[in-house]
C-alpha cells in the first residue's frame, strides 16, 4: 500500500493551508487472519507542530487491505487541523499486475 498524493491540511487556529511530506508520517504494518486470507492495516502518523503558528497537531489515517490487493477501508483522526486534500491510497500486489 502506498500514497499516491500529498495530503493538504489546514490549521484550525492560523486558518492556513499546508502540506506534510509522506516521509515526515511514522508508519506501520499489521496483519490480522480473517476468513478469506489476511487483512492488512497500514497506518500513518505525525506529530508535530502547524508550519504557521506552531499549533499542536496529531495526524493519523490508516488504510485497509482484505481481502489482499484489494483497498477495504480508510480511516482518519485529526488534531487541530482539517483536511483540504486526503490521501489517496493505492493497493500493489503482485498477482495482479501485468507488463503491457
Amino acid at each position: 500500500m502506498e500514497l499516491t498524493n500529498i495530503p493538504e491540511f489546514k490549521c484550525k487556529k492560523c486558518l492556513k493551508n499546508f502540506e506534510i511530506e509522506i516521509d515526515d508520517f511514522e508508519t506501520d504494518t499489521y496483519s490480522y487472519e480473517r476468513s478469506m486470507g489476511n487483512e492488512n492495516q497500514y497506518n500513518w502518523n505525525y506529530i508535530g507542530n502547524c508550519p504557521h503558528c506552531d499549533n499542536d497537531l496529531e495526524i493519523s489515517f490508516d488504510a485497509y487491505e482484505y481481502p489482499v490487493g484489494m483497498l477495504n477501508y480508510e480511516d482518519s483522526e485529526l488534531t487541530g487541523c482539517e483536511f483540504i486534500i486526503k490521501p489517496i491510497f493505492n493497493v500493489h500486489n503482485e498477482d495482479f499486475e501485468t507488463d503491457i
